[in-house]
């Protein structure tokens, strides 16, 4: 009986093999509900995807921009609470203190994302508030580009995804570098 099964399976999994090689999975196909997810979910990597759309370059220059010209002028504001101790973490790591640097508290992702910058831009307490700053700006920078991959999973043009993409903007901004909130992981978790 075993044997039957499994000579069974081969011959499914050949017959799937073939329909998938040729592009015509057939309604009858016994794989049909994977097949069809698999190819939905890659549908968000397809090379339409990735042609370039000067406006959501403008876009992404701007948040770049004004996200640099916040941290020039706005550099220790926010740093307070959990920033100090997501910083202090980060330096125990690059330190290679990693017996103290274990925390059950706090996260470990984004202070393993900043101990190596803190290597390598300094372990002042200005250079530390700016270099978590710009990681949030990068970090920031992925979610907007995430978001904008997301989108493809829409039929919408390309002007509405513009104008969609737009006040994604002001809001990553407000969870990177601007002044009135704490520097946190939030958005690590989102992208």
């Amino acid at each position: 009986m075993t044997e039957r099964r499994w000579q069974l399976n081969i011959k499914v999994t050949e017959s799937f093999l073939l329909q998938q090689k040729e592009g015509t999975i057939s309604l009858g196909s016994p794989l049909r509900k994977t097949s069809n997810f698999f190819t939905h979910k890659m549908r968000i990597f397809q090379d339409k995807d990735l042609k370039f759309n000067p406006v959501f370059a403008v876009m992404l220059f701007t948040y770049l921009l004004s996200g640099i010209l916040l941290i020039k002028y706005k550099a220790y504001e926010g740093i307070w609470g959990d920033a100090i101790a997501y910083i202090n973490i980060a330096h125990r790591y690059a330190a290679g203190d990693f017996k103290n640097a274990i925390n059950g508290y706090w996260g470990p992702l984004f202070s393993w994302l900043l101990s190596p910058l803190l290597l390598i831009f300094g372990s002042t307490p200005l250079s530390s508030a700016i270099t978590a700053k710009a990681l949030l700006l990068i970090i920031g920078l992925f979610t907007i580009v995430g978001a904008r991959k997301l989108s493809y999973t829409f039929e919408i043009s390309d002007k509405i995804r513009n104008l969609v993409m737009l006040p994604l903007i002001p809001i990553v901004l407000s969870y990177t570098v601007l002044p009135y909130e704490v520097l946190n992981p939030d958005l690590l978790l989102l992208c």
